[in-house]
C-alpha cells in the first residue's frame, strides 16, 4: 500500500490513494494454488462462504493524521472525505454504522462518503468507522438480454468509456471483438470475456513495483498484473463491447489465513435487470459469494478512496495510510445445491498406463443463466487442470469431458478401485468409481480422444439458420392469474422441407411442418399463475433441429408502477432542507397517480406513459419521529386500482427543546 505525499502550502488540496495491489494480489495468487493441483481435499473447501447462506460481518475503517506545527502556525480547516462506505444494497445489508473521531471531528454520513472536518490545533487526529454488516447469497436471476445492446439509457452512457486506468485502444477493440462476434446474448458475451481474461492475463506480483495501478493496455500488452488491474482490463474490454461496466472497491474472505483482504471485482449493468457483479479474480461470474464486503464503487480503478484538503499556515499534514479490517460474526444455514450433477469414467475398466475419459454432466434446473466453477477433487492423474469454468443457459443440461492418466506401475495380484468426485461452486457433489489392473485392457490416448468426441455429439445441440423462429405476448404486462396469449411464427428460410417440427413451451407442444418458404404461426396459452415464473421456455425440435427461445413476461401481484433510484439522505440537522429524488416508470400508461409523502400535500399527475423523475423539496422537522414514507396510488388502463409503498430513515439531529415538547404533548391528542 502506497501514500501519495501532500504538500502544505495555505490553501493547499491534494489528494490520496488508497492502494489495494499488494493483499488483492496475494489472494489471487493463493486462490489459483488452491485449484491447480491434485489431489484436492474436501476439507481445503469447507471454509469457502459460498455454501452459506449469509455472512454477518464486523468491519472496521481506521487511520490517522500527524500535524507538525510551530509556534506560529495556524489552522483554519483539516478536512478528510472517506468513500470507502459499506451501503445497503440488495446483497448487503448494513445493520449499523458508528463514526469516530479524535479530537471530536464535524462528521457528515452520505450513501457513498462520510466527511470529517476539524478546525482545532492537535498534534494527531484519529479517525475511522464501525458497522455490522450482513451479506446474504443471492443469485441473479438473469434471463436472455440481447446483446449487443440498444437503446441504451444515457444515464449509463458514462460506463462505457476510457478512463486514465480503465482505457481503451485498437488492440483492446480488436481482441474484443474476436471475442464476441456473432454472439446474441448479453451474458454469453460478458462471460467469454470474463473467461479469456481469467485464463489468458498471468497473476504476476513484478507489477507491485509499479506505484500504482497499470492500464488496461498494458495488462493486455503484458498478458499479466493483479487482481485490479484485471479487473481493469476486463472493464475495458466490456465498454470496447459496448457493455457499461464499473470498477467495485471493497474486501474479501478467503482461505489464506482465514481472513479478510482488500479487493476489487467489476459490476456489469444489464438493461431492464441491473448492476451484476463479475469477480474474474475468483471466477465467479454474475454472482459473487458472501464473503465479499462492498465499499464504493467507481468509474475508473485508479480514483481516491479519501480525499484531504486543509486551509493552514505554517504546518505540515501527514496523513496515515488507511486500515481496513473485518471479521466474521456468524454465518446463515447451509444452501441447498442448486445444480444436478454426476460424474461417469468413459470406460469402467482399464490397464496400466490406460487414458481413461471423465464425464461430468450438469444441469441447470432454473429458468435463469448459472455460471459454475467444476472441479475434480478425487481422481488419479489427470493430463489437464482440474478445474473449469462453466456457463449454462436456462434449463441447460451440459456435459464436459477430462482425461485420466492411470499409472503405469500396477501390482499385478490386484485389482485398484480409484475413487472419482467433482464439486460444483454451489455445495453440490457427485463420485463413482472406476478399477485398474494389469489384467484390463491398455486404452491408448487416441482412443479416448475419440470417445469424447462420440459422446460430445450427441450432447452437441444442432442449430440451423435454416429456420426463422420468433415470439411475442399479446400484452406488455400481465397480472397474477391472467392468461398470455403467445404467437410463435415460424418460417422456413431454407432449400429443404423441415419435418415433424415440435414446438414446444413448457410441456404444451404442437408438431408442425414447413415446406420450402412456409409460414407456420402457432398460438398457445398460458395461465400465468406463479409470480416467481416470468421467464418462459420455448423450443423447436426435429432429428436435426434444436432451437431454444426464451420469453420474458412482466408480471406482477402488485401493479405495473416501479420505483427506483430513490435518493435522499440519511442524516440531517432539524432546520436543514432538502430534495427527495426518484424515478417512476411503467411499461404501460397509468392514469390518476398521487405521490404522498407522510402527511403533505400530495403531488398528482394526470398519465404515466413511461418514466418520470421525482424531485420533491422537503424540510427535515417532518422526520423526526417518523420515517418519510412514499406512498403513491394510481390506476391501470382497466381503472384497476393500486398502491405502493416505501420508507426511508433519516436521522434528524439537533432537535430544539421546543421541538420535542411539542412532539411529546403531540402524542396525546
Amino acid at each position: 500500500m502506497h501514500l501519495y505525499s501532500l504538500g502544505k502550502k495555505l490553501l493547499n488540496k491534494d489528494l490520496l490513494k488508497y492502494s489495494m495491489k499488494k493483499i488483492c494480489a496475494i489472494i489471487a495468487i493463493f486462490f489459483l494454488l488452491s485449484l491447480s493441483s491434485l489431489p484436492i481435499s474436501k476439507a481445503q473447501r469447507e471454509e469457502d462462504y459460498n455454501t452459506y447462506s449469509y455472512v454477518v460481518v464486523d468491519y472496521t475503517l481506521s487511520s490517522n493524521i500527524n500535524l507538525n506545527y510551530g509556534s506560529n502556525s495556524k489552522l483554519q480547516a483539516l478536512k478528510a472525505n472517506l468513500s470507502l462506505v459499506p451501503s445497503n444494497y440488495y446483497m448487503q445489508t448494513v445493520e449499523s454504522l458508528d463514526v469516530n473521531s479524535n479530537p471530536n471531528a464535524l462528521t457528515i454520513v452520505n450513501k457513498d462518503s462520510i466527511y470529517y472536518e476539524w478546525n482545532e490545533i492537535n498534534n494527531l487526529y484519529e479517525f475511522g468507522s464501525n458497522a455490522r454488516i450482513k451479506i446474504n447469497n443471492l443469485l441473479n436471476k438473469i434471463p436472455h438480454v440481447e446483446f449487443p445492446i440498444k437503446n441504451l439509457d444515457p444515464e449509463y452512457s458514462k460506463y462505457l468509456e476510457p478512463e486514465k486506468i480503465i482505457d481503451i485502444n485498437q488492440e483492446i477493440i480488436e481482441k474484443t471483438n474476436s471475442l464476441v462476434q456473432g454472439e446474441g446474448d448479453l451474458f454469453e458475451a460478458t462471460f467469454k470475456i470474463a473467461d479469456w481474461v481469467k485464463n489468458n492475463i498471468k497473476y504476476d506480483l513484478n507489477t507491485l513495483t509499479e506505484s500504482a495501478s497499470q492500464k488496461s493496455s498494458w495488462v493486455l500488452q503484458n498478458k499479466e498484473g493483479v487482481c485490479d488491474e484485471i479487473t481493469s482490463l476486463f472493464i475495458s474490454m466490456l465498454r470496447a463491447a459496448g457493455i457499461p461496466a464499473r470498477f467495485v472497491t471493497g474486501m474479501v474472505y478467503t482461505n489464506l489465513n482465514y481472513d479478510y483482504g482488500n479487493h476489487g471485482w467489476a459490476e456489469v449493468y444489464f438493461p431492464e435487470y441491473g448492476w451484476v457483479p463479475f469477480d474474474v479474480t475468483f471466477g465467479e461470474y454474475g454472482w459473487i459469494d458472501p464473503g465479499h464486503i462492498k465499499l464504493s464503487d467507481t468509474l475508473d480503478a485508479g480514483e481516491a478512496s479519501i480525499r484531504y484538503s486543509w486551509r493552514s499556515y505554517n504546518i505540515e499534514v501527514r496523513p496515515s495510510e488507511l486500515s481496513l479490517k473485518a471479521k466474521t460474526v456468524s454465518l446463515g444455514p447451509k444452501i441447498e445445491p442448486l445444480l444436478k450433477l454426476s460424474i461417469e469414467p468413459l470406460y469402467e475398466k482399464a490397464g496400466p498406463g490406460s487414458y481413461v475419459p471423465l464425464k461430468v454432466a450438469v444441469e441447470n434446473p432454473f429458468n435463469y443463466y448459472i455460471s459454475t466453477s467444476l472441479t475434480i477433487t478425487k481422481a488419479p492423474e489427470l493430463t489437464d487442470h482440474n478445474n473449469m469454468q462453466v456457463l449454462l443457459r436456462p434449463l441447460e443440461k451440459r456435459s464436459f469431458f477430462w482425461t485420466i492418466k492411470v499409472p503405469e506401475d500396477i501390482d499385478k495380484r490386484y485389482i485398484f478401485t480409484s475413487q472419482l468426485e467433482v464439486i460444483d461452486t454451489f455445495g453440490g457433489i457427485a463420485s463413482s468409481k472406476m478399477e485398474y489392473s494389469s489384467n484390463y485392457n491398455i486404452i491408448s490416448l487416441n482412443e479416448a480422444n475419440q470417445k469424447i468426441a462420440e459422446y460430445e455429439d450427441l450432447d452437441t445441440n444442432t442449430y440451423t439458420k435454416d429456420l426463422s423462429f420468433t415470439c411475442k405476448s399479446d400484452k406488455l404486462f400481465y397480472y397474477l392469474n391472467d392468461n398470455a396469449l403467445i404467437s410463435c411464427t415460424l418460417i422456413n428460410t431454407g432449400n429443404s422441407n423441415i419435418n415433424s417440427l415440435d414446438v414446444c413451451i413448457e410441456n404444451n407442444c404442437k408438431t408442425i411442418d414447413l415446406a420450402i418458404t412456409g409460414k407456420e404461426i402457432l398460438d398457445f396459452n398460458l395461465i400465468l399463475n406463479d409470480l416467481n415464473k416470468r421467464i418462459f421456455l420455448i423450443t423447436a425440435k426435429n432429428d436435426k433441429i434444436n432451437i431454444n427461445n426464451f420469453l420474458k413476461i412482466q408480471l406482477s401481484d402488485s401493479g405495473p408502477l416501479k420505483i427506483y433510484s430513490i435518493n435522499a439522505p440519511s442524516e440531517l440537522n432539524y432546520n436543514e432542507r432538502f430534495t427527495l429524488f426518484f424515478t417512476i416508470d411503467s411499461v404501460v400508461t397509468l392514469k390518476d397517480i398521487e405521490i404522498k409523502i407522510n402527511n403533505l400535500v400530495p403531488l398528482k399527475t394526470e398519465e404515466l406513459t413511461d418514466s418520470k423523475n421525482i424531485e420533491l423539496p422537503l424540510e427535515a422537522r417532518y422526520f423526526v419521529e417518523d420515517p418519510l414514507k412514499i406512498h403513491i396510488s394510481y390506476k391501470d388502463q382497466n381503472n384497476r386500482e393500486f398502491s405502493l409503498d416505501k420508507e426511508i430513515n433519516i436521522k434528524v439531529s439537533n432537535v430544539p427543546w421546543y421541538a420535542k415538547l411539542f412532539l411529546f404533548f403531540s402524542r396525546f391528542f
